[in-house]
């Protein structure tokens, strides 16, 4: 027995197995990779992600570029990243970093456009290279839209109640002065309030974008959790679904 203990892992340098038998995806080479392709005077990329010898493309932008680790924080994005691009034209840049996954990998974009934010990127997940195959489908599905989602915010707060009538989205949005109160005393204070706005929202799957009287808006899976990202005029406001186990909402 001694001697098969001893023999085991010479046999597994041998064969170049893992004890379990299967290395997985996770032990291959991955990166993203931005390729020029002819468009006239505009500088696009196509982006992949590149797993051993396969090559998936995930998007496009323009004026891509690798991003040196020393850059990510500027841009929010995780030291652990395998890599990543930037995407810079006329004002907007996108960004796109690689992360690793118990079953492959999963690529995250990030954008920032005039009239957004600028002190954070806000990153969503696009694809995932996972059981040695990409999937695409990492967005919301029309049953988890349904629930509340909210922005707690000194100068004034923002709730949205989403809802199902049959197949159709609808929306109520409230605005209140001031922060808003602990998630379990969100019922009482909405008790008499009257929404702003009431409004069918149009859905376009699979990018999740809605359009309604109250606005434009989008649901988006991020890193933190579902959000709505609403449209008002010159404006942008970005609510948080609120989930059973909190407590409380932050101050922004």
């Amino acid at each position: 027995m001694r001697f098969l203990r001893l023999l085991l892992p010479f046999l597994l340098l041998l064969c170049g197995c893992s004890p379990s038998g299967d290395q997985g995806h996770t032990a291959q080479p991955m990166k993203l990779a931005a390729e020029r392709v002819d468009n006239g005077n505009t500088p696009t990329s196509d982006i992949y992600l590149v797993v051993g010898d396969e090559k998936v493309k995930v998007a496009e932008a323009l004026a891509c570029d690798s991003l040196p680790p020393a850059q990510y924080g500027q841009y929010d994005i995780p030291e652990e990243a395998i890599n990543a691009l930037g995407c810079f034209w006329a004002g907007s840049g996108d960004y796109f970093y690689a992360l690793r996954t118990d079953e492959g990998a999963r690529v995250y974009h990030g954008y920032v456009g005039e009239g957004m934010p600028q002190d954070e990127v806000v990153y969503t997940p696009l694809m995932a290279f996972e059981q040695g195959a990409p999937h695409f489908d990492l967005g919301p599905s029309r049953d988890e839209l349904v629930g509340t989602y909210a922005l707690s915010k000194e100068e004034g707060s923002h709730i949205l109640f989403v809802g199902l009538r049959g197949d159709t989205l609808v929306g109520e949005h409230f605005v209140l002065e001031g922060i808003l109160p602990p998630v379990n005393q969100l019922n009482m204070l909405m008790t008499g309030l009257e929404p702003v706005d009431s409004a069918v929202l149009k859905l376009e799957q699979p990018k999740m974008f809605f359009t309604s009287s109250m606005g434009e808006g989008q649901f988006v899976r991020t890193r933190e959790g579902l959000e709505v990202w609403l449209y008002p005029d010159n404006g942008y406001l970005r609510l948080q679904k609120i989930l059973a186990e909190d407590y409380s909402l932050p101050v922004q």
